[in-house]
């Protein structure tokens, strides 16, 4: 490959604009983090703001157990 395929003189990187608005607070240590970030810029831990919490899941189940015994039983 010859050397003057490649201009290094010019700027290759772009200014990345971070978007005030679009941050959320860290569910861990509660400090502000883009909202499509992967993990935590301060404490390191993955989150995951489309997951859904476990108390959900609970409600879930045992309105389905109590509609599956009404079902079952009257």
């Amino acid at each position: 490959m010859r050397e003057d395929f490649f201009s290094y003189n010019q700027e290759t990187e772009q200014k990345e604009d971070l978007d005030f608005n679009q941050l959320v607070k860290c569910p861990h240590c509660k400090k502000p983090i883009p909202q499509d970030a992967i993990s935590c810029y301060y404490c390191g831990s993955q989150v995951d703001f489309n997951k859904k919490p476990k108390w959900v899941y609970l409600v879930v189940f045992l309105v389905t157990i109590i509609l599956l015994s009404y079902l079952i039983f009257f």
